[in-house]
């Protein structure tokens, strides 16, 4: 047997074992970025309020299951998570108005009720105001409120937290325009979603001619 021949058998084991350390190091570094939160947004129904006269929009978002492997393996929990929204005018993209946040549908009402006298005064809640606008998001799908109107009215309302209470006009949120992209980026602890875009039109003061699309109207 030649030298080479003796050489070549000693270094496989060797090699044998550098591929080992590198395949698992590339499963882990596999896992590792699969398991990394990764957010997916459609619309959502719309709910009505106040008899009818009143319409919110809302968005729908969830930490995307692991395609194929779902059953065996979980995406991290997305925490803190935060709406990042520009809405702007649909005709020449100019921006209108930036939100930090928008206020999740299931998270409790940023108010307070105080019993004074024999009326009962609805007051804001600092503490809940600080929680309205954050979630941690699993699979599960979660509303997100994004714009209100109501009936009779041109303008339209961005619902963040400070829009409570609803029949309060709040001119911070309040959009005049007719046809406007809404770019929302959800935001969490360590990361961002990917940005997505919707349409929103405002064609009249009924509510029937305000709603949300994935694709631009026509």
């Amino acid at each position: 047997m030649s030298n080479d021949a003796i050489i070549s058998a000693h270094e496989i084991p060797v090699i044998l074992f550098l591929l080992s350390i590198f395949f698992s190091f590339l499963i882990a570094l596999l896992i590792q970025r699969t398991k990394k939160p990764q957010l997916e947004m459609q619309i959502s129904k719309y709910s009505f309020h106040d008899q009818n006269r009143m319409k919110i929009a809302h968005i729908r978002v969830r930490n995307k299951p692991v395609k194929y492997l779902s059953r065996w393996m979980n995406r991290d929990f997305a925490t803190n998570c935060r709406a990042n929204v520009e809405v702007k005018d649909a005709s020449n993209e100019q921006l209108i108005k930036n939100f930090h946040e928008l206020k999740w549908a299931l998270n409790p009402e940023p108010l307070k009720y105080d019993l004074q006298g024999n009326k009962i005064v609805v007051m804001i809640d600092p503490a809940i105001m600080m929680t309205a606008g954050i979630k941690n998001l699993g699979e599960r799908w979660e509303d997100l409120d994004i714009a209100l109107k109501r009936q009779g009215e041109e303008e339209f309302y961005m619902n963040t937290p400070q829009n409570y209470p609803l029949n309060v006009k709040h001119e911070r949120n309040r959009i005049d325009a007719r046809r406007c992209f809404i770019d929302i980026i959800i935001e969490y602890d360590n990361g961002k979603s990917n940005a997505k875009r919707f349409y929103l039109r405002n064609d009249s003061n009924g509510i029937v001619d305000f709603e949300l699309s994935e694709n631009p109207f026509s």
